[in-house]
């Protein structure tokens, strides 16, 4: 997203004084630790979407944008989520892209979401660590994301070999066994409306609610109800009523 950054009503003065330029100072660790804690409300829900974001701008930055994301939902067995975008993957000289806040490269085009150099970070938001794993023309990158000693965060490179995997970039962030529900739930909350649906692993197709499959037919019900919008999917999906018909 190209990112227009304009002057407003200001103070205008011909006089010669001393200046000085805003910056973050030495403490930096206390606030990336404020992007952690303090930025999101739902430190779920809105990771999700920022890495769902980052993806489809990815698949998009490819030429790739009708290529649907693989998803991985985490289960009590394997409580990780993984969102697999089809992108070009990113590149060794990119990568500290993901630990550098403020920094994008998407800010030439209004076709990408994303922009803001945040929420390549925002899994920082609910666990202390997560892994990137990017393929790109048959090599196998993998990196931990972790908040280190100085609480300000690094990123470790763990593997690299040879693959037969398309390129493209796959985010793995560990889930703790009380929310995995909840990790489920905000994935649909957030494809809900997408023309092209994730693929979904990780999760039974009986599982999926014909709605979020079927999203343009309005589903009866043998108890006479009918979804007709975006609510009354939270409401089936959640397990409370919904609207008549």
């Amino acid at each position: 997203m190209k990112l227009d950054i304009k002057k407003g009503v200001g103070f205008e003065s011909n006089m010669e004084t001393e200046s000085h330029r805003f910056s973050i100072g030495k403490n930096e660790d206390l606030f990336i630790d404020m992007f952690r804690n303090r930025l999101y409300s739902d430190k779920i829900k809105t990771p999700i979407q920022e890495y769902l974001s980052n993806a489809k701008d990815a698949n998009v930055a490819a030429g790739r944008a009708d290529v649907p994301l693989k998803i991985t939902l985490p289960t009590e067995l394997e409580p990780n989520l993984r969102i697999r975008d089809f992108g070009n993957g990113v590149p060794p000289e990119k990568i500290g892209l993901f630990v550098t806040y403020g920094e994008s490269d998407k800010r030439e085009s209004n076709d990408f979401i994303g922009g803001f150099g945040i929420g390549s970070k925002s899994a920082w938001a609910y666990t202390d660590s997560f892994q990137v794993i990017t393929y790109i023309d048959g090599v196998k990158r993998g990196y931990v994301s972790h908040i280190g000693r100085s609480q300000a965060g690094d990123l470790d490179k763990l593997s690299e070999s040879k693959t037969e995997e398309p390129n493209g970039t796959e985010i793995v962030i560990p889930v703790q066994i009380k929310d995995v529900r909840a990790f489920r739930k905000a994935v649909f909350y957030t494809t809900f409306f997408w023309e092209i649906k994730p693929i979904l692993l990780g999760i039974l197709p009986e599982e999926i609610p014909d709605s979020y499959r079927e999203i343009d037919k309005l589903l009866d019900y043998e108890d006479g109800y009918v979804l007709k919008n975006q609510d009354d999917f939270f409401r089936y999906y959640d397990g409370r009523s919904y609207d008549k018909r």
